[in-house]
């Protein structure tokens, strides 16, 4: 069905043009939706118009590069995580096969844990020094108990004494000073 209307148009506003209407029922609150095909004027100029108003009809290329950079992003950011990952698990067998050694607790503090995004309060922790000895020499490692409190006076009480008796530590045999400790499990 082809309609007359009054509409804003590159040809002008309120100028009256040709189109055909889409479905038969296109009134909606007094609107007419009119397709805008090979757009003639009053003045019957023709006026060039996009096909499908509803689908962005021309291309943008900026959106294609935004596109990209936000996909190049995203897999940037999987390759940091996968590679990460490596790195740790690498590390931990690394650490699994130093040799070991018994830790022993000897003194402990309190330190103030840094607030992080997640963790924004301020909070305390018990650390444990645990002396090793490594070809007759004794070396020590600053080793975190898991405790935290957000009161300083409460963690020191919690730490009068180490509250692990007894460590593994894993060291590196090229550089003993390089050294984790872990719980003393008797059940390994």
């Amino acid at each position: 069905m082809v309609v007359w209307a009054k509409v804003a148009t590159v040809a002008g506003i309120g100028e009256i043009v040709r189109g055909e209407r889409e479905g038969g029922k296109g009134e909606v609150g007094g609107s007419t939706i009119i397709r805008l095909e090979n757009v003639e004027t009053e003045s019957r100029r023709k006026i060039p118009m996009k096909r499908n108003l509803g689908v962005r009809a021309s291309h943008d290329p900026r959106h294609s590069w935004i596109f990209v950079a936000v996909l190049g992003l995203v897999a940037l950011a999987y390759v940091g995580i996968v590679i990460t990952n490596y790195l740790g698990e690498r590390r931990e067998r690394m650490i699994r096969s130093w040799p070991t050694t018994r830790g022993v607790p000897v003194t402990t503090r309190v330190v103030r844990e840094t607030a992080t995004r997640t963790f924004p309060y301020a909070a305390y922790g018990g650390e444990c020094s645990v002396k090793y000895t490594v070809d007759g020499k004794d070396r020590f490692l600053w080793v975190g108990t898991g405790y935290m409190d957000p009161d300083p006076g409460v963690m020191a009480d919690k730490m009068q004494e180490c509250p692990i008796p007894r460590y593994v530590v894993h060291y590196n045999p090229k550089e003993p000073a390089d050294a984790v400790a872990e719980r003393f499990e008797a059940a390994r």
